[in-house]
């Protein structure tokens, strides 16, 4: 062995690397990237109005009631609009018009410039069989309070 050079070649590894790098992107490229909102659906309920914004990945969201004039603010970490808010219908709906920008960079700004006063509420949902992750924002319209039925207890001897 004098005078040559001792080369070690590791069997395999080559493939193992690439699978787990593929499997690193995969996994961790969602957050590094940011999310897209891929559809907003809208409909009408009874007493609210709901908007769902479809998501390719878990959402962090913020949201933000404004007055003079109505406006609901929401707040996406790190993520696009992909969706086109102006096909949205906002026909029978206290939302007057739906407008998007960029803030901070990176994160998506949604208004909702509304038309009467509202309640509002969010949540996320995760992702199941049906449907991929979701952020849903619920706008209970302002005369909930005057509409709720009364209780009225009574003991009974």
């Amino acid at each position: 062995m004098k005078g040559r050079a001792f080369r070690y070649r590791p069997r395999g590894g080559g493939i193992t690397c690439k699978l787990l790098a593929l499997t690193a992107i995969i996994t961790f490229a969602p957050a590094v990237l940011g999310l897209d909102v891929r559809d907003v659906r809208l409909w009408r309920a009874p007493d609210h109005t709901r908007i769902v914004f479809d998501l390719t990945a878990p959402a962090s969201h913020s949201l933000i009631q404004l007055k003079n004039p109505d406006r609901i603010v929401v707040d996406i970490s790190d993520a696009r609009l992909q969706a086109e808010l102006a096909k949205v219908p906002l026909e029978n709906t206290p939302v007057r018009r739906l407008r998007s920008g960029v803030r901070n960079g990176s994160d998506l700004r949604v208004v909702l410039d509304m038309k009467s006063e509202v309640s509002p509420r969010s949540f996320v949902l995760k992702a199941n069989e049906q449907r991929g992750d979701r952020l849903v924002l619920d706008l209970y319209d302002g005369d909930q309070q005057e509409r709720a039925p009364s209780v009225k207890k009574s003991v009974a001897n």
